[in-house]
Formats: C-alpha cells, structure tokens, sequence
C-alpha cells in the first residue's frame, strides 16, 4: 500500500488559475463545473507539478510566472524517501513540492525548497500515486505495457531476482566470449613471453636511464675528477684548514676584551666545522670514483638495448617501463584465460540455473494473478454497462530475457461468442477508457488516485457503476480526487469542488494576451479590462444541492432539486 495522500494543494497563474488554494480531505472528492471552467486544468497543473511537461502557453494573464504546490502526507518509511535523501532532504511527515516556470518555459522544482531534477521527481511520483487523464487508455498500446503492469501487482520481491540472475548470465556471456578470443591468441604466448624477459633484463626503473648517464660521466671522467678531489683536498690541509682553526683560537681570545668578537668567534667556529665536513666528504668521494672499464662498457651496452628497444615499441626510453607493464598483464591475461574460461563456464551454469529458478516461480505467480485479476477486471467491464465483454491477461512463453521467459499481453472479446484478440486491435476508444478504469480498479489498494473525467462519454447505468467503483476505491483506502460532468458520481463523493468562471477587471497584457487572457496579436501597450479567472471551492448543503441540480438539468428548478436531494440522500434521480 502506497502510503502518500495529498492534503493542500495551490495553483497561481496557471491559465485561467489565479489563485486557487485547497485541502482536501480523505476519501473521494469530485471536482465539477462548466465546461471551460479549469477543471482539467487544474489536473494538468497536478501533472506539471509531480514532473510531467511545463507550457509556456499556460502561464496565465495574472503574472509573469506560474506557480503549483502540491502538499503531501507521506509516511516517513515510504521509499521515495530513500532517493530524496540523496539530495539533502529528511524524511518527515510532510513533503511540500513546489513547480515554477515562466513564459520561456523553463523553470524550478523543489521538494522541501530544495532544488530536485525533474528525471528524478517524475518516476517517484509516478510510482506513488496514479494519474489518469481523458487520454490515458493510450497507455495500453504502449510496448510492454502488459508485462509491467502485471509485474507490478507482483512486486520486486520475484522479479528482482529473475533481473539479476539473468544480468549475471549476460556477463558471464560477454566475459565468455573475450576470454575464448584471448584463448584463440595463445600461438603469440612464446614471443610475448621473449619480449617481457628481455624488457625485465633491463631492470628497468623511472629513472633508470638517467641514472646510467649518470654513472657513465662519472667513470668516463674518473681521472679528472679524482684529480679535483684530491688538490681540493689538498689545499685544506696544506693550510686552509689550519689557518681557518687558528684565525678562530685568536677571535675567541678577543672575545674576552670584546664583547663584539663573540659573533665573529662563532662564524669562525662554524666555518672550521663545515670544512672539516668539506675534508671528510672529499676523501669518501675520492674512494668512490672508479676506473672500471667494464662497468662503463656494460652501461653503454645497457643504454644502447634500450634504444633499440625503445625504437622497437614507438616510444623512448622511459616509456619502456610501461611497455614492460603492459606486456606482463597481457602474458597474464593470456596465461589465465584457459584457466578463468573453465571458471566461468561453471559461474554461467550457476547462474542461468538460478534464473530458471527464479523465471520459473515469477511464471507461476503471473499466472496466477493474471487469471485473478482477468476475472477482476471482466467483472468491472460488466459494471461498467459492457455485458459480455471481458479481457484476458494472457502469459504466453516467450524467448528468454532480463524480464524471464514470459510474453504478457492483454486481449479483449466484446461478447462472449466473440473470438479473443490483441486489445489494441479491436476495443474502441470509449472501451479503452472503460478498459483503462477497470485496469486501474484491480491494481489499486491505498495510496492516492487523480481521474480526469473518469466518467467521459458514459451516462445512465454506466455513470453510476463509476460511481460505485469510485466508492469502492474510497472505500479500501485509496483517496481519489476525479473530475466529473456526472451528477450520480458527484453525489457519491465524501468532498465536492465547483470550478466557476468570472469575469474580473485586470490589466491586460495587450502584446501577449487578448480577451480572458487568450493568446492575442501585439496592440501597442497594456490596457485596462476584463479577465476571465476560474475559482474552486468547496460546497456543501443546498450549494452542493444546485450544482447537483445544473449538472442533471442545467437549471436548479425545484425538480432538478428535487433529483438532486434523492441522490445525496442514496436514492434514484
């Protein structure tokens, strides 16, 4: 059960909408009134407002930008919550969704005041509540429609699986067929192999070349530079060093007559400690430098390998490490694919024997329910003054897929002697209506439910089916907001609306708008008259008495008050 129920709703500059406010209560509320007089409208506003199409075209003469707020009770478990947040927003009891937009038809939705993108709100409230407007049968020849629409009564709980089990055999699949090319590559195993032995050979670093360079310059110029070395040290010890230690006995001498010779005693100081570090490091770099002409040989056959292996691969010297890398996955990959094929034949079988398990319990369960709700839904086209007409929810067994190995489809008989065929080809509009209404009947228990003139092209007996079938819904728990001309549907209703139309002096928008804000040619500036405004509002008593009245008859004489009076008090009219 879908725990959402709309409990205020607003909408401000929407077409001939000016500012229409309401709350609404549980149970089935009717909205009703003339023709023109914004009923649709405000279910259109409804739309724009959970996601659906904003239009420039309704932005009314009352202002500039058009505002429609949507005032919800939601249980704080429900899982919409779980998306929103995503986005900042807590769960709370209450949830508030506001749409703006302009006459350049773009525009804001916010949930809570929080900016929402619109691909997210539409599918929450499209799985929260059901909206079905004049042309909402056309759904039914949407491709697929069937299958999700029953898989919907059924829940995620047995088509999950059936999703992820087969998701598993696809990737198994694919990881399959990459494997079986890597296995029909294994001849190159062997040169791959000689490639990554001669790259390893190199012992290859970041910064191995610069480093070979490096040493190479120190061995080529090892007599120079042993020759610096040893004059540098040479000259420290032959007095620089000792003339630096006494020229520092002297100063810390004088630094007892002057206090200003302490400073230069301890410059002095330091600078006979960092050349007594100069002289240690001269003697540990003379030790190092060496004369081996084998060494250097073997350096410079080392850097020529890696030229020519650098020219070999397109790359230079340091790229080699990544060529080295590059190698060793794909000898891995190679040397493991027989191994990992093996492997991923049993993950396969594993997995498509749960899928069969799994399209198998999802198999019965949509027979199941098809056959329950086929004999729901036939039930309803009786009700609905289609003697004899019945749909069938047809589960035929299809090739399998990520949806299991069921075909869903609804076929439709308008007699009982009529052959059974695909619905699309042979109900007419006003029984994909019916069709529509019946669907929605069966598949709904709780939540909240908004009809656009349920009641279109029906009268007599058949109005007041709808009328039971709309108590019925009420009844289990689903509020229901519809729009009706029918008075024997309106006089079910636990709440009733009355759209009226006035004419109200305004300025008007003379470059945008003609008379009651119609769309008009540009006549200079804006000029004062009159504006066409819808108001809504709730009736009861003897109000609600003569809207009954003007719906039966379109006059509230005292007879059409008269009918009007039995139906609200259960009777025939």
């Amino acid at each position: 059960m879908r725990a959402i129920r709309l409990v205020a709703l607003g909408v401000e500059n929407v077409g001939i909408l000016r500012d229409v406010q309401l709350s609404l209560g549980d149970g089935l509320t009717v909205l009703s009134g003339e023709s023109g007089a914004g009923k649709s409208l405000l279910i259109r506003a409804i739309q724009a407002a959970i996601g659906g199409r904003v239009d420039a075209e309704r932005v009314g003469p009352f202002g500039d930008r058009a505002r429609v707020t949507l005032e919800f009770f939601v249980d704080p478990s429900a899982s919409l919550w779980e998306v929103l947040t995503g986005f900042g927003i807590d769960p709370d009891e209450t949830l508030v969704l506001t749409r703006e937009w302009g006459r350049e038809g773009r525009g804001t939705l916010r949930v809570q005041g929080r900016p929402v993108p619109q691909s997210v709100v539409r599918p929450l409230f499209q799985e929260a509540m059901d909206l079905v407007g004049q042309h909402e049968h056309q759904r039914l020849l949407r491709r697929d429609y069937a299958r999700r629409w029953l898989d919907g009564l059924i829940g995620d709980e047995l088509t999950g699986p059936v999703t992820e089990a087969y998701q598993r055999v696809a990737a198994a699949d694919r990881e399959r067929e990459s494997l079986e090319a890597a296995v029909g590559r294994r001849e190159i195993l062997p040169e791959l192999r000689e490639q990554v032995a001669e790259l390893e050979a190199l012992e290859l670093h970041h910064d191995t070349e610069a480093n070979l360079r490096q040493e190479a310059e120190r061995i080529q110029n090892a007599e120079r530079l042993l020759g610096f070395f040893r004059e540098a040290s040479e000259l420290l010890d032959g007095g620089g060093l000792g003339a630096v230690s006494r020229a520092t006995r002297l100063l810390a001498d004088a630094s007892h007559h002057d206090p200003g010779a302490a400073k230069v005693a301890e410059d002095a100081a330091a600078a006979e400690s960092i050349l007594e570090d100069v002289r240690r490091d001269l003697y540990r770099l003379a030790e190092t430098v060496e004369f081996d002409d084998r060494r250097l040989e073997a350096i410079r056959d080392r850097l020529d390998r890696m030229a020519r292996l650098a020219r070999r691969y397109g790359t230079d010297p340091q790229g080699l490490l990544e060529v080295l890398e590059a190698r060793r996955a794909e000898l891995s990959r190679l040397e493991e694919s027989a191994f990992r094929l093996s492997a991923i034949g049993r993950e396969r079988e594993a997995a498509w024997a749960e899928f069969k398990r799994a399209a198998a319990r999802l198999s019965a369960a949509r027979r199941q329910r098809a056959a329950e709700v086929s004999r729901t839904v036939s039930a309803v086209l009786e009700e609905l003054d289609m003697p004899g007409a019945a749909l069938q929810v047809q589960v035929e067994a299809v090739e399998p897929s990520v949806h299991g190995e069921d075909g869903i489809r609804f076929s439709f008989r308008s007699a009982p002697a009529a052959p059974w065929k695909p619905l699309e080809e042979v109900a007419s509009g006003g029984e994909m209506a019916r069709v529509t209404l019946a669907l929605t009947v069966a598949e709904t228990e709780g939540g909240l439910m908004v009809f656009d003139e349920v009641d279109a092209g029906l009268g007599g007996q058949a109005a007041r089916r709808v009328a039971d079938l709309l108590e019925r819904l009420s009844a289990k728990g689903t509020m229901v907001l519809a729009v009706t001309h029918q008075a024997v549907v309106a006089a079910v209703a636990d709440h009733h609306l009355r759209a009226q139309k006035h004419l109200v002096k305004g300025r008007l928008r003379a470059r945008r708008f003609g008379l009651n804000g119609v769309k008009g040619p540009d006549s200079g500036d804006d000029d004062d008259g009159f504006l066409t405004e819808a108001r809504v509002e709730k009736v009861s008593g003897r109000e609600r008495e003569r809207e009954l009245a003007r719906m039966l008859s379109g006059s509230s004489d005292e007879a059409a008050l008269l009918h009007a009076r039995r139906l609200l008090e259960g009777g025939s009219a």
